[in-house]
């Protein structure tokens, strides 16, 4: 069926999908909290970076040290995640909205105060969401070491 065979009334129903998906990303990405600026003196740059800092997130939250964790998380790849979601919303809606949503997972338990071992599965969660929405939109980076 074409285009212009499908009612007006029913023409919005066609891409209703990445409409919701940019609709959440506008009242996602600003809830964070922040003024926007850099994530920190050691705040990862591009992909590479924050894949990174995420790596390192998870190393000390499988070391049971949930503080250095969340701080490297925050001050390393919080800002990061939201520029690399908006560089994602350019090429897939679908995929940067899984990105945040997973970001927002990590931040739900940073705010619950779980254990180390429940953040490590977070952060491995996210950085793998990641990667595959990189690697799926034709910037793929490197992994854990």
């Amino acid at each position: 069926m074409s285009a212009r065979m499908i009612p007006p009334r029913y023409k919005g129903a066609v891409r209703r999908h990445p409409v919701l998906v940019t609709a959440a990303l506008a009242v996602l990405l600003p809830s964070c909290g922040g003024d926007g600026a850099a994530s920190g003196p050691g705040g990862a740059t591009g992909p590479a970076g924050v894949v990174a800092a995420l790596c390192d997130a998870e190393r000390q939250a499988v070391d049971g040290d949930v503080e250095a964790a969340g701080a490297t998380f925050q001050d390393r790849a919080h800002t990061a995640l939201h520029q690399v979601a908006a560089d994602l919303q350019e090429r897939n809606a679908t995929l940067a909205g899984q990105v945040l949503e997973a970001k927002q997972g990590v931040e739900q338990a940073l705010a619950q105060g779980v254990d180390g071992e429940t953040l490590a599965a977070r952060l491995s969660g996210l950085n793998g969401v990641l990667q595959a929405s990189l690697a799926a939109t034709g910037t793929p980076v490197g992994g854990c070491a």
